[in-house]
């Protein structure tokens, strides 16, 4: 059952990446997809967290705050190589987030002077090499 759900998870999200593609063709900008795609999830959860009796206020607003602001440009960044790129290289792009990923271990383990897991980390390494090596014609 839960692979079924991956499967209809897939569907939408390449749903998505084609409406956002055809919205770009339109004219429509990356701030106004992305209001639009944000309005439903936030009054969504407004209205659940009202009937549920959760409150707002928090006590780490900087915190939020920084999430909130990296949370943005990273969905920005996200629907305009969607509406700039052709689809197959922004999809592309958009799957190596895992690579970005160790690689922020790597920066913040390195900086910590904590210990690192090297193999883990060549195999980062390795896949943003197939990354290159993949994308070279088409960059």
């Amino acid at each position: 059952m839960q692979s079924l759900w991956m499967v209809v998870a897939a569907l939408f999200y390449a749903f998505y990446a084609v409406f956002v593609k055809y919205s770009g063709f339109e004219g429509i900008g990356s701030w106004e997809i992305l209001f639009f795609r944000s309005i439903f999830g936030v009054v969504l959860f407004y209205g659940v967290m009202r009937f549920s009796g959760i409150t707002l206020s928090t006590t780490h607003p900087w915190q939020h705050l920084i999430r909130s602001m990296c949370g943005t440009l990273s969905i920005i960044c996200g629907i305009y190589s969607v509406s700039h790129l052709n689809i197959g290289l922004a999809m592309t792009l958009n799957y190596t987030s895992p690579l970005f990923v160790g690689a922020y271990i790597l920066t913040t383990s390195l900086l910590h002077h904590a210990r690192v897991n090297w193999g883990l980390m060549a195999m980062v390494l390795f896949g943003f090499i197939g990354v290159v090596i993949m994308l070279g014609p088409t960059i």
